[in-house]
């Protein structure tokens, strides 16, 4: 598995160390640059010529963008706003993709882009982050959905299940280069079972139906104190219901040591896998999660995908290194 592996080469060029904020990114201040383990910006990748390959990983909240020097794997990773076709004018992702991403970029040669993206469902969206992205010189442009992202990420070259357990979920059996089939997780409302929403919403539920012990109730009212009206607002009456009952994760971690919870988590868990990853029928497959619910309450994934014979899954927070991986592997294929 890829998981865990720090993909990033280095060249000697690169070990000494530079502003790593350009004047004219600093004058912007618009974009944050963060540096790799054991990375550093140089002189040399400012005005050498370069031929480039990029990889986007987009959500709708932060979009991560690794920059390789195609000659000698050297990477920089740039962070912009979140991109999703689904949810944000054309006008925007290309507002966003002009004033945050193009400043950071040397002006050399693009070989390729490769993103992996929330929101890309239809050829509309495809077409709609293709256009934004014509603003950088470069001959293939790819755009594929988060999902096959996670799952390249995940398993690289070889076929397997991926899943998604953050905000929303997702799942695909995947056969080493595409996606083959996909459960449709069907949002927070119709299911996205195990992620943070669904989790977050049925906490929320049995709190205020008294079906949580009172030290529940304390933590609760310890860590925010919304009342059963504002909460009821904040689900029914304003955008971004899913992302507030997500936003509950940290405080069912901290009271995940009560049994209750503990059991609400597992349960949630396992209808992830009875109406997600089982219905592929293939447990004997590599299992491989990404996303921040998969991390933090790995302890009960784990349990669940052994109590349906499913081998222990990888787990990876962040699906970037695994995406550099994956493309430096293809061009040796």
């Amino acid at each position: 598995m890829i998981c865990g592996r720090t993909p990033y080469r280095v060249s000697d060029a690169y070990r000494q160390s530079y502003p790593p904020i350009p004047q004219a990114q600093a004058r912007l201040g618009l974009t944050t640059i963060t540096r790799p383990q054991g990375a550093f910006y140089s002189n040399r990748f400012l005005r050498k010529p370069l031929y480039m390959t990029i990889i986007a990983d987009a959500g709708s909240t932060k979009t991560t963008w690794a920059i390789t020097d195609s000659n000698d794997g050297s990477t920089i990773m740039a962070r912009t706003s979140g991109l999703n076709p689904a949810v944000m004018t054309p006008d925007a992702i290309t507002g966003i993709i002009a004033a945050e991403l193009l400043p950071v970029l040397p002006s050399d040669t693009v070989e390729a882009i490769y993103y992996y993206g929330a929101g890309v469902v239809t050829d509309l969206h495809r077409d709609t982050i293709r256009s934004a992205l014509s603003a950088i010189h470069c001959q293939t442009i790819v755009v594929e959905s988060d999902m096959l992202g996670a799952a390249r990420s995940l398993l690289g070259h070889k076929p397997g299940i991926a899943g998604i357990l953050g905000t929303g979920s997702n799942s695909c059996l995947y056969d080493g280069s595409q996606i083959v089939s996909s459960i449709p997780p069907l949002g927070y409302i119709l299911g996205d079972e195990g992620s943070g929403a669904s989790i977050g919403k049925r906490f929320v539920a049995d709190l205020f139906k008294g079906l949580l012990p009172a030290e529940v109730i304390e933590l609760w009212q310890d860590d925010n104190a919304l009342s059963m009206g504002e909460v009821i607002e904040r689900v029914y009456r304003r955008p971004g219901a899913n992302r507030f009952l997500a936003s509950l994760m940290p405080l069912i971690k901290k009271a995940s040591r009560i049994e209750a919870v503990s059991d609400l988590i597992r349960d949630e868990f396992d209808r992830y896998f009875t109406r997600n990853i089982d219905r592929y029928g293939r447990p004997d497959l590599p299992l491989g999660f990404t996303g921040s619910v998969a991390h933090h309450f790995s302890p009960w994934l784990r349990s669940v995908a052994a109590a349906h014979r499913h081998p222990l899954p990888a787990i990876c927070p962040d699906p970037m290194p695994g995406l550099i991986a994956y493309h430096a592997d293809a061009k040796k294929i």
